[in-house]
């Protein structure tokens, strides 16, 4: 009745000459500081002896994975599908912290319906970055997709976003909560997503169905209404709202 209330895309980068803004500035993303943080040190090296991470060695991996990534995006726009991902796996293999590198390798991991290899991406990158929402809300989809829904759920609430963010991850989770009967948990979540994002017309529905199952009908009925003064309603929920809100009335 009720279609999950959030949509996650990951397109292709275009073409550039640049590195991509979320790889620049001076502080490495944190996937990559914990994967660099990982590797062994160097027998014999002076900062190895002290517990101390060789930063010299760690810029160059970047550097490298940088270089790997620009070349596979290249190849990729060329058309050059299969040599793109290649390269996006060997800029993983120098640098398993390159998020977009495994972004994109990801999207087209799913393109070409190699969905398996996709969620185990996933699932490394979330080894190396646990606050990763983005993987974590597409590893749950891929399970949502094969009806494992419980799984999908135990994701999200391993790597859950913070309540004063992410509107979208807490949806998604409420969405969850909902197919598995635990309405309580789904109101919770979804009154957090429309405290970050209030006009958002399908999550006031998802809302309201969760307070009809709890027999909280003014709560319901109420939901329903802003679900159908938001105006943001594709015509099949909207019809679904207005009959709600006639059982309700």
């Amino acid at each position: 009745m009720l279609r999950l209330a959030t949509e996650l895309t990951t397109p292709i980068p275009r073409r550039s000459s640049r590195a991509p803004p979320s790889r620049s500035g001076s502080r490495p993303p944190v996937g990559a500081a914990k994967a660099a943080a990982a590797q062994p040190a160097l027998a014999g090296d002076p900062a190895a002896a002290q517990g101390k991470i060789d930063r010299r060695s760690n810029t160059s991996s970047r550097n490298r994975a940088e270089s790997e990534f620009r070349r596979a995006v290249s190849l990729v726009n060329q058309g050059r599908i299969a040599e793109g991902m290649d390269g996006f796996r060997r800029a993983l293999e120098i640098d398993p912290g390159h998020e977009p590198a495994r972004q994109t390798l990801v999207a087209l991991l799913l393109e070409t319906k190699r969905v398996d290899e996709a969620a185990a991406s996933l699932q490394e990158g979330l080894a190396l970055n646990a606050r990763n929402t983005g993987f974590a809300m597409l590893l749950a989809r891929i399970m949502v997709e094969s009806k494992d829904i419980p799984t999908a759920l135990i994701v999200l609430q391993r790597h859950a976003a913070p309540a004063d963010r992410n509107p979208d991850f807490h949806a998604f989770a409420a969405a969850l909560y909902q197919r598995l009967d635990r309405h309580q948990e789904a109101i919770e979540q979804y009154q957090t997503a429309l405290g970050l994002a209030p006009s958002a017309g399908v999550w006031w529905l998802g809302l309201g169905i969760s307070f009809q199952a709890v027999e909280r009908r003014k709560d319901a009925l109420e939901a329903f209404t802003r679900a159908k003064s938001a105006g943001n309603l594709a015509p099949d929920l909207l019809a679904f709202v207005e009959q709600r809100l006639r059982q309700l009335q």
